[in-house]
């Protein structure tokens, strides 16, 4: 994984413009965070599930007061994982939306 104290800040528009601590404070986070852009924006080979499974798993295990509340408008892998009392995936599939478009947080 990269260390983000031994490098700037990503440049506008590679940044996140739309995250809260801790998600901003946490060197794990941010780190996992940049290596997912890597990814999405340099290898062509990688379809970045890996990447964004590791910054939804990080952030649901170490940050659970980040974790949003389960999705109210009928999110069929709520349903799933609340009927199922899988609440390790059904946190990282909640949090996904905070480093995700909607569309692409909703898939998994």
């Amino acid at each position: 994984m990269t260390q983000t104290a031994n490098r700037p800040p990503l440049p506008q528009p590679l940044h996140w413009p739309i995250l809260r601590p801790p998600l901003t404070t946490c060197d794990t986070c941010r780190d996992r965070l940049d290596d997912l852009m890597i990814v999405v924006m340099h290898d062509e080979s990688d379809s970045a599930f890996l990447a964004q499974i590791l910054v939804a798993r990080h952030i649901a295990a170490k940050h659970p007061d980040a974790v949003p509340l389960p999705h109210t408008d009928g999110c069929h892998l709520c349903a799933h994982y609340e009927r199922h009392g899988d609440s390790g995936l059904w946190n990282e599939h909640r949090v996904r939306g905070l480093f995700l478009p909607e569309a692409t947080a909703r898939l998994m």
